[in-house]
């Protein structure tokens, strides 16, 4: 358009002066025709001037200056000092707040306003995808003050059912007094946890979900006056399918009678298999239909996940049944938990589990089973111990780090033993709670794993809505990704094949649905209230590294030397627009 501006302008001088040079000279009085001549060509010229925006490029020094940004978090007070500078803000609420901040649509419009100017960020900082933006700007950055309340959570995304939800994170503390936390699912307090101490302290709460499906449930901060939302703590709950497991009883024994009747409480698939002499055997089935169970073969292994028993009940296996259960481990993954037993024989189950008598053991100790760090009912746990060695993992231990139970891999499946025989003493004492967890926690380890085609989506960090959402996918191929209908494009990872990133834009709060190749699964995004504290620390952070990437050292002078496009003042071409118009008028009223 600009283009065409000036050729319009160019053809209507050129025939605007021919069309006067034209009337000067027909002019019967041809006295001073040269100097009006002249006159004519420069008042069209001038006009043309005058139409057209004239520029050139040339040397400009200029003074830097200082460009201030608001972000969410900053200080009033901070700005009374910088009187002079240009202040602007990306957010609609800060220039509610602080009318003197012009509003700016994005970090682009910034980046054209800056022109060599210093850079002052003021508050938490810019999102990862802002900064980005900046390119290579160099910026000063003002944190306002320490970020309170929650600065960090973690908590599992998808669970099993029966598996507990540990919410784990730092809190930083203000208030003088103390804080509460409380983890609330489906209007119901599901757990909770004082904060007594200024400054920053771990929390842990944990709770055994009720229910199966996709949950939410929120995290709130409870002070003296206020009650007031953390954020919230999305997860999906999978139903699991029964295990079918195969008890092993060489002898009868109140562990092994109080662990069948929880077994067969907790709707799994129950096989057991007792020996009553060295040719006679006995066998009870509950919540599965009955195979023969009198000799042991790997067909008939296979169909169990978890195979328990004592080593007196491992060890009077023959040698075929021994070996049909070392195939089970080792090809199909059937799992094993087994018991010490001081009166059986060494085991191969026991290689990788050398057992240790306790120096200096407490006759009752509280135990820590698996994630859950919160400490059991005190259990006497008979003076013994698992000596720790490579290739195992603990699952159980004591308040002294004694281990207890430990589970290693072999081949496709797992072995966990334990030196624990008498948890039925929590059943007895109405401690089921302890119970339950403690025999879920061995069970579900030694499981065999189930093939499952379903692809997880993780997001890699907390998403809010009308912001980049960053998912990570995991899956061998991908044909098509989409989000509540819509395509998203994959990129697939560099160096691990099977792993996928995708960047997609949610405009509305909650579970958004996600189809792979058919496939449904779920994602969540967050109100944009919805832990601001982590929100903020992770700005901060990002802020901070940006700076340190982008040196500032072009910020010490005061002065830019630079090329410029600069506009030739148009007051010039009115003087002489002026003065040969003046000369035409005067010489035609005199002549």
């Amino acid at each position: 358009m600009a283009g065409q501006w000036t050729y319009i302008v160019i053809g209507v001088g050129v025939l605007l002066t021919i069309v006067l040079l034209w009337l000067e000279v027909k002019r019967a009085n041809s006295a001073r025709l040269v100097w009006r001549i002249i006159a004519v060509v420069v008042a069209t010229l001038a006009l043309a001037c005058i139409a057209l925006p004239l520029r050139y490029q040339g040397d400009a020094i200029k003074d830097t200056g200082k460009i201030i940004l608001l972000t969410e978090g900053f200080d009033t007070d901070s700005l009374k000092a910088q009187s002079g500078a240009a202040v602007y803000t990306l957010d609609k609420n800060i220039k509610a707040a602080y009318n003197k901040a012009a509003l700016l649509s994005g970090i682009s419009q910034l980046t054209d306003t800056l022109h060599g100017a210093e850079l002052h960020i003021y508050g938490n900082g810019l999102h990862q995808y802002d900064l980005d933006e900046l390119g290579e700007v160099p910026v000063v950055f003002h944190q306002s003050g320490m970020i309170q309340g929650v600065i960090s959570v973690n908590w599992p995304r998808h669970l099993k059912a029966g598996e507990p939800l540990l919410v784990q994170g730092r809190f930083r503390n203000s208030a003088s007094g103390q804080v509460k936390l409380v983890l609330k699912g489906l209007n119901t307090v599901a757990a909770s946890q004082f904060i007594t101490n200024e400054g920053v302290s771990d929390f842990e709460l944990s709770t055994i979900p009720k229910t199966t499906g996709r949950l939410v449930y929120t995290l709130q901060i409870v002070t003296n006056k206020d009650t007031l939302p953390a954020g919230e703590l999305p997860f999906e709950v999978e139903p699991v399918k029964p295990l079918n497991v195969l008890m092993l009883s060489a002898s009868p024994d109140f562990e092994t009678r109080f662990l069948k009747n929880w077994l067969s409480e907790q709707g799994y698939g129950l096989a057991v298999r007792s020996v009553i002499s060295k040719e006679k055997i006995s066998s009870a089935y509950i919540n599965m239909p009955q195979i023969s169970l009198v000799r042991l073969t790997a067909g008939t292994l296979n169909k169990f996940d978890v195979v328990i028993g004592d080593l007196s009940s491992f060890n009077s296996l023959n040698d075929g049944e021994s070996a049909a259960l070392k195939q089970a481990i080792m090809d199909n993954g059937t799992g094993i938990v087994a018991r010490f037993d001081s009166t059986a024989k060494v085991s191969w189950l026991q290689q990788r589990f050398p057992v240790e008598k306790t120096v200096n053991s407490q006759t009752a100790s509280s135990l820590i089973i698996g994630a859950n760090r919160s400490a059991s009912t005190k259990l006497n746990t008979g003076g013994l111990h698992i000596r720790r060695i490579e290739d195992t993992q603990p699952l159980v231990t004591n308040s002294k780090a004694v281990l207890l139970a430990a589970s290693t891999l072999t081949g496709a499946g797992k072995e966990v033993f334990t030196t624990l025989n008498n948890t039925y003493s929590w059943a007895l004492a109405g401690e089921q709670k302890d119970y339950s967890t403690f025999w879920s926690a061995l069970i579900s380890n030694a499981a065999k794993k189930s093939n499952t085609a379903y692809p997880y989506i993780d997001q890699t960090a907390i998403n809010y809505t009308n912001e980049p959402a960053e998912l990570l996918l995991t899956k061998a191929r991908v044909g098509s990704f989409k989000v509540d209908g819509v395509p998203v494009p994959l990129q697939q990872h560099m160096a691990i094949p099977f792993q996928w990133s995708a960047r997609y834009w949610p405009a509305a709060a909650g579970w958004h649905q996600a189809d792979i190749d058919g496939l449904k699964s779920w994602v969540y995004t967050y109100g944009a209230r919805s832990w601001a504290g982590i929100a903020a620390a992770e700005h901060i952070r990002g802020t901070y590294r940006y700076v340190s990437e982008h040196t500032a050292a072009n910020l010490v002078t005061k002065q830019i030397h630079q090329k410029v496009w600069m506009t030739v003042p148009k007051l010039y071409f009115y003087i002489l627009l002026l003065a040969a118009c003046t000369f035409l008028w005067i010489e035609n009223k005199f002549s």
